[in-house]
Parts: C-alpha cells; structure tokens; sequence
C-alpha cells in the first residue's frame, strides 16, 4: 500500500488538482486541441510529459528494491496506464474527475503492475 500512496501523493495529485477544477481540465481540453494543429504546442506537451513521467522512475525503483514490484517494472508505462483513465474522463466524455476516480485508478495500476503487466524483459 505504500506504493500507491507514494505514487499518488508524488505524481498523481498534482495533477487531481489540475484535473478535478473546472479551469485546470478546460485548460487541458485547450492544450491537447491546441497540439493538434501546432507543432509548437505538441513539443510543448511533449516536453512537459516528458519531465512528469521521469519523476515516478525513482518510486518504481524503490519498489522494485524493496520486493513490492517486481524486477524489470517500467515506471513510465505505469504511469501511463495511471493517467488514461482520468484523461480519458476529461477528454473523451467530459466528466468530471472526483477524488475516487483517481484513487480508484490508483488501486488498479497498483494491482496491475504488482501482477507483472508492466513488466519490461
């Protein structure tokens, strides 16, 4: 369990801030748009996601150290597959995002990469 809380206090709550206002997800709305049309927005987006996903490689590594993952996790695919499920609420239907969507993401990615999904040979 305290992966998940690791994981969703250093990296996912940030972004709940973001994704939970009603400002924060218009304004990913606009930039995902925006990155369709300009190649300078998209390098923008991509150099801030970039940066985010690095920061959970030290988390995993501890994880995997520690025995609570195992050996060969991709930290970058995790968090992928952690930050989907609420994009896909902002950006596909529209939802709002809750405090229960991002733990219940959590939870799944936590047992998922526990099972050796994002396991990398």
């Amino acid at each position: 369990m305290q992966l998940l809380v690791a994981i969703t206090l250093d990296h996912a709550n940030p972004g709940r801030a973001v994704l939970t206002s009603t400002v924060g997800s218009a304004a990913v709305r606009t930039l995902v748009s925006g990155a369709q049309d300009s190649p300078e927005v998209a390098q923008v987006l991509r150099t801030f996601w970039a940066g985010r996903l690095t920061k959970v490689i030290p988390i995993v590594e501890r994880a995997v150290a520690d025995g609570r993952l195992p050996q060969g996790t991709d930290a970058i695919e995790l968090m992928k597959y952690l930050a989907a499920p609420l994009f896909h609420r902002v950006l596909v239907t529209a939802e709002p995002v809750t405090e229960e969507d991002a733990d219940r993401a959590a939870a799944v990615v936590l047992a998922a990469a526990r099972g050796g999904v994002f396991v990398v040979i």
